[in-house]
């Protein structure tokens, strides 16, 4: 449903953020006091990471953009200055667009967006999220036919955002690879 009232592509390529190695060291210290046995220390099994606290942000963005998204689809009373809280203005429009006009043909949406971030890679203030998500929104005729039924399965969708002066905002959302690929949620 999802993929049927916002289309888009990927703009521009965006390189994969630097890689962090982390490595151990041990230290031998010699003394001349008398013998003692000390157990060693051990050593963690993988190195411990920090994460960059943008990724919880972007994550929350994303999350942000299904809600307000489900809420437009579904009631259609979301304006389209709240979808540029959480989307671009061309993303923004478009939804927009589109959910004026299901209301205009006497469309009706019921369903829920189910998703889990998967990967997110980040490169200064763009942000690349790999999301496995099950879109149930159905979309349904004045005559209460099906137009655009639930997906059955989950799949990957990509998300393109960027950061603003408001924060992480939505800029395109499309199947990887442009074709639905399935996933497990």
């Amino acid at each position: 449903m999802v993929a049927a009232l916002v289309a888009g592509g990927c703009r521009e390529a965006v390189a994969p953020p630097p890689t962090l190695s982390l490595t151990t060291t041990t230290s031998v210290v010699t003394t001349t006091a008398a013998p003692t046995t000390v157990a060693p220390t051990p050593l963690p099994t993988s190195p411990a990471t920090t994460e960059d606290p943008r990724v919880a942000e972007v994550v929350a963005a994303v999350e942000g953009y299904r809600q307000v998204l489900v809420a437009a689809l579904v009631s259609g009373g979301v304006t389209l200055d709240e979808l540029e809280t959480v989307a671009g203005q061309e993303l923004a429009r478009t939804i927009s667009r589109n959910v004026e006009r299901s209301q205009a043909e006497g469309r009706t949406v019921e369903g829920s967006f189910d998703g889990s971030v998967v990967d997110v890679e980040l490169s200064n203030n763009v942000a690349i999220v790999t999301d496995c998500s099950l879109d149930a929104l159905a979309a349904y005729s004045s005559d209460g036919g099906v137009v655009v039924p639930p997906d059955d399965r989950a799949y990957l969708r990509i998300y393109m955002l960027s950061a603003t002066d408001r924060g992480w905002i939505v800029d395109d959302v499309h199947f990887l690879g442009g074709e639905p690929q399935e996933c497990d949620l």
